[in-house]
């Protein structure tokens, strides 16, 4: 576990506390309803807005424990308060907060948890970070550059309706599989590498769109979605909220291991759902699954997604994940649970459980992590 301890540096002042204020801060310290003495988690430190305002609120005392796998946020809460007794910097995603309370001891006592899902104007801002085509930069787009997959690198090797998937599931993008058809076309020249480059051909694509934001706006967001897991985290209890806190009102994300449970269910989309909870094929094939539905591809992923509440893509990994977890548990190979569970193999296992929970699938064996809920 990295995290930041005290040094031996002078103390801040408050004033220099809140030289990034969050756009909701006053509203966020109001549901948190900060008291002396209390222990409190900032799951997404960002630039320190938010735990510099639940630091100065608590006056000294208490503890506030901060999470964030960007390096410069990291950097950040070194610079601004590596002098601060009552605080610790822990690089972990926030989909490890049930994990991180139960090591240090604190799982039901913590009296707040603060979410500020997203990404942060420092991130769009600084263009070498790939989130934003407002200014070009290299077309990254991970919360933490160091480890897994860039948006160019997926790009460069995915599927035209797994791109296409992700653009509509994730943001909604009615040109999806126009875009990805061009991407693939274009990529066969030349390689997209570059956020300007990637605008600017998604803006070159036909189709019906909003005049009021950018072509390139629906399909950026959802990019940078898949590429860092971010609903992935929530939609499959990577984070067990209930088990950290000990005040049920004092949480201002409440995150839920299962899929919302729907209230009424179309009996063609039942059958998809069954299909992919039953077979746990390796990936979701829209076509073929809309031909056992007897709809369009387009009228079964809105359906599936409004009636259970998250995409086909989303509720099929869950299922292959809560399977694993029992099966991990149950003490079976890797190689076995990749091939019950429908991943390609066991390294594509463990890419999808680091990715998603930053932990090791043999973890899940130990006492100590099964006490956060995964499934």
């Amino acid at each position: 576990m990295a995290c930041l301890s005290p040094a031996p540096q002078p103390a801040r002042g408050t004033s220099r506390m809140l030289m990034h204020r969050p756009v909701m801060l006053t509203e966020a310290l109001a549901g948190l309803a900060v008291r002396r003495g209390g222990t409190y988690l900032d799951g997404t430190f960002g630039r320190g807005g938010h735990s510099g305002a639940i630091l100065e609120a608590l006056g000294g005392s208490g503890m506030l424990h901060a999470l964030d796998r960007d390096p410069e946020a990291g950097a950040e809460a070194w610079k601004r308060y590596a002098a601060t007794p009552n605080f610790r910097f822990h690089a972990r995603n926030f989909a490890e907060v049930g994990a991180l309370a139960a090591e240090l001891g604190i799982a039901g006592k913590v009296d707040g948890l603060l979410l500020d899902l997203g990404v942060s104007s420092p991130q769009f801002d600084d263009a070498a970070r790939g989130f934003s085509f407002a200014n070009d930069g290299p077309l990254d787009m991970r919360m933490d550059p160091r480890t897994g997959e860039s948006a160019a690198q997926w790009l460069a090797r995915a599927k035209d309706t797994e791109i296409a998937d992700v653009l509509w599931q994730y943001g909604e993008e009615r040109n999806s599989r126009r875009i990805a058809r061009r991407i693939v076309e274009t990529r066969a020249e030349t390689p997209i590498a570059t956020t300007a480059q990637l605008a600017a051909l998604i803006a070159s694509v036909p189709g019906p769109r909003s005049h009021k934001i950018h072509p390139a706006t629906r399909s950026f967001q959802a990019i940078r979605i898949h590429i860092n897991g971010e609903l992935a985290a929530l939609l499959h209890g990577a984070l067990d909220a209930a088990q950290v806190r000990a005040l049920s009102d004092r949480i201002l994300a409440t995150l839920t291991g299962r899929p919302p449970a729907p209230k009424r269910i179309d009996a063609r989309v039942r059958r998809v759902a069954e299909h992919l909870r039953d077979e746990l094929p390796i990936e979701v094939h829209t076509e073929s699954l809309a031909a056992l539905a007897g709809l369009s591809a387009m009228r079964l992923m809105h359906l599936f997604a409004e009636q259970y509440g998250l995409p086909m893509s989303s509720y099929l990994l869950w299922q292959k994940l809560r399977r694993a977890v029992s099966l991990v548990q149950g003490g079976q190979s890797l190689t076995d649970i990749a091939q019950a569970c429908g991943f390609a193999d066991s390294s594509h296992l463990t890419r999808t459980f680091q990715g998603f929970y930053a932990i090791k699938p043999s973890l899940l064996a130990d006492s100590s992590y099964v006490q956060v809920r995964l499934c």
